[in-house]
């Protein structure tokens, strides 16, 4: 065979592959909201978050965080670790180990630690550390991507990222990519009754349903849409009791995690601002589909840019902190206190600490 045919062979089978090799991944047309950009106002920032000190997590990917009754930091890793920062303190101490993959976490009341593991559900923790599995499946449907919660008196507010994707058997990063580059909208958000040990669906259809917050008031939360680039407030009680109201939309990028501060803002890590290209490629779902045939090393990735907004509960955007370098990056989540900004980091063995004032 001539190296020409030879090579027309070669272009022809890459072609038939990236066509029609078959994969669970089934696109939809879908329109995104313009992209602001991070670069104008209320998104514009001067890099403050190159000024956040880097602690050592213990291990890779604290994602989250939630201050314990003991005052305590407390973050959870890839592999199943919760660790805890006494006060003071920047060293971590193994708390507890969910042979999952922890990533949204909240204490209870009760001094329960409830968790939201990607791998296996809703958890609680006790202060011994000992592990309970407390919801796996909602209304016959498998938890497969627990994501993040809020414990809002004897109930648990979680999100189910996605019920077709799931964490555990894809990674939860490429579950999440597979879901958002889909926009099949398969997530969901549950409510688990601590006394009954009931789960129940309080809304479906999102697109990727991430960080959840208790709003400021009560009687609803606040959720990131991370697929759709906007915040959520959805009602716990009355008449519109499960039905998404946008607080805000049309973020310049991913957001996440999403903490009410005691300054009575919404904090949100945006894991990394949006891609042009995905956007230009809502309409052409052959394309998503084409590009996620090949090797994940070829595909288009993340920006290392942190970013991270406050919003108030008109849907204002009061504060944007970034860091344009990338030290700071894969911003995840951000936990308010009253002198300190945590930002959570989606992968790397740190997590950063940036100095507020009262």
């Amino acid at each position: 065979m001539s190296i020409r045919l030879a090579l027309g062979a070669a272009v022809v089978g890459a072609a038939a592959y990236l066509a029609f090799w078959p994969i669970d991944l089934d696109p939809q047309v879908w329109a995104p909201t313009p992209d602001p950009g991070l670069d104008a106002a209320p998104f514009a920032d001067a890099g403050r978050l190159t000024g956040a000190a880097l602690i050592e997590a213990g291990g890779d990917g604290p994602e989250d965080f939630t201050l314990g009754p003991d005052g305590a930091l407390y973050t959870g890793l890839e592999g199943g670790a919760i660790m805890r920062f006494a006060p003071g303190s920047e060293t971590p101490e193994l708390y507890a180990d969910t042979d999952g993959r922890p990533l949204g976490l909240e204490f209870g009341p009760d001094g329960v630690l409830y968790v939201a593991d990607a791998y296996r559900g809703l958890l609680a923790v006790d202060q011994s550390g000992a592990v309970t599995l407390l919801s796996d499946q909602a209304a016959g449907v498998p938890i497969v991507f627990a994501d993040d919660l809020a414990v809002i008196g004897r109930k648990v507010v979680f999100s189910d990222a996605s019920t077709k994707f799931g964490a555990k058997a894809s990674g939860a990063l490429a579950a999440s990519l597979l879901e958002i580059v889909e926009q099949g909208r398969t997530g969901r958000m549950l409510e688990y009754d601590i006394d009954t040990g009931e789960t129940t669906v309080l809304t479906e259809g999102l697109s990727f349903p991430n960080g959840v917050t208790e709003s400021v008031g009560g009687g609803a939360v606040i959720i990131a849409e991370t697929g759709l680039y906007r915040l959520l407030r959805i009602a716990l009680d009355g008449p519109k009791r499960g039905a998404p109201e946008v607080l805000v939309e049309g973020l310049p990028g991913f957001p996440d995690n999403v903490e009410r501060g005691p300054d009575g803002l919404y904090w949100v890590g945006l894991t990394s601002p949006r891609s042009p290209i995905a956007d230009q490629l809502a309409a052409y779902p052959k394309i998503r589909k084409a590009l996620f045939r090949l090797p994940s090393a070829l595909r288009p990735g993340p920006t290392r840019h942190g970013v991270v907004i406050a919003v108030d509960d008109s849907g204002a955007v009061r504060e944007s902190l970034q860091d344009p370098t990338g030290a700071v990056a894969m911003t995840s989540g951000a936990l308010r206190t009253k002198d300190a900004l945590y930002i959570a980091m989606l992968t790397g063995p740190h997590f950063a600490r940036l100095k507020m004032a009262p």
